[in-house]
């Protein structure tokens, strides 16, 4: 069986539709793994790159070169599919 470390200890997170909106659920999420003090990589992930909360906002999930151990989705559902797969291709 794999080791569950990268679900529950992750090294790097990435917000698959980070928002650059307060209030958003793509915002929150950032803001609230900043808060929690999380000492590993984040990737916010939106179309109009740019910087949430000092952080660097890749365009795509592809942009990020290093190995993403978590990836959260923040997306309508109509979405979802699509990102999933994107994902596996991303590794």
């Amino acid at each position: 069986m794999k080791s569950l470390d990268s679900l529950f200890r992750p090294r790097s997170i990435a917000i698959l539709g980070a928002s650059h909106k307060p209030g958003k659920v793509g915002f929150e999420l950032v803001k609230n793994i900043v808060e929690a003090g999380f000492q590993g990589r984040i990737y916010p992930i939106n179309p109009k790159g740019g910087e949430i909360l000092g952080y660097k906002v890749y365009r795509t999930l592809h942009e990020v070169e290093d190995d993403i151990d978590l990836l959260l989705i923040a997306l309508p559902t109509k979405y979802i599919l699509e990102s999933i797969e994107e994902a596996g291709k991303k590794g």
